[in-house]
């Protein structure tokens, strides 16, 4: 393959390309289905009541996640999977830009997933993707009435010229639907925006459990 690139002068292109058809070929079913919805979506709105979400990660947040979620996988099997999960947004950002919501429980902001510095690195990281206006974040603070934990954590994907689905995250995957669980899904959405705090406050959520890990 080397030798190929110097034959066609591609710069690392082709080698690229090879690589990323070669993970593809790897990739379950479910997920190729996933990865292509994003592609096409004009909006993605995430919740998980356990988790920052895998496209809001940082490396060494999803680092600890899949260490803690898959203990028989190898190091370099983990690092690929970091690796595809942290360059995702910026992927779809250059491909189709889709707006993103994200509503995060205060819990999974006051949780230590590793190590403080870990977990303060994420908050920032956070911080960063609200302020710059990539994604928007909000937090459903502990208080509220409304938990929306027994929905388990999922997504849902609009489109500009199709009806929505949702992508339900399962222990061995996750699953993309259409129709009924979309409506109920989409209801559940509805409660947490309803009690979530807004934009500000929602951002000094966020600095006060910094503040927490200092």
């Amino acid at each position: 393959m080397h030798e190929t690139e110097a034959l066609y002068r591609t710069n690392g292109d082709l080698l690229r390309r090879w690589e990323e058809a070669q993970r593809a070929a790897d990739d379950p079913d479910w997920h190729r289905k996933v990865v292509t919805a994003e592609e096409q979506a004009s909006g993605i709105k995430f919740w998980n009541p356990g988790l920052v979400p895998g496209m809001l990660q940082t490396s060494d947040y999803a680092r600890q996640v899949f260490r803690d979620g898959a203990p028989l996988d190898t190091d370099h099997e983990i690092e690929r999977l970091v690796e595809l999960r942290v360059n995702r947004l910026d992927t779809l950002r250059k491909m189709n830009n889709p707006r993103m919501l994200a509503i995060l429980s205060e819990s999974v902001i006051r949780a230590r997933v590793g190590t403080g510095v870990v977990m303060a690195e994420q908050l920032h990281h956070l911080l960063e993707l609200s302020d710059s206006g990539i994604v928007r974040v909000l937090v459903l603070p502990m208080e509220a009435p409304y938990y929306g934990g027994a929905s388990g954590p999922f997504r849902l994907i609009e489109f500009r010229d199709r009806p929505t689905l949702v992508e339900v995250e399962h222990a061995s995957g996750s699953e993309l639907l259409g129709g009924d669980p979309v409506a109920r899904l989409g209801a559940v959405y509805g409660e947490l925006q309803t009690w979530a705090l807004p934009p500000v406050a929602s951002r000094e959520k966020i600095v006060e459990a910094i503040g927490g890990l200092e």
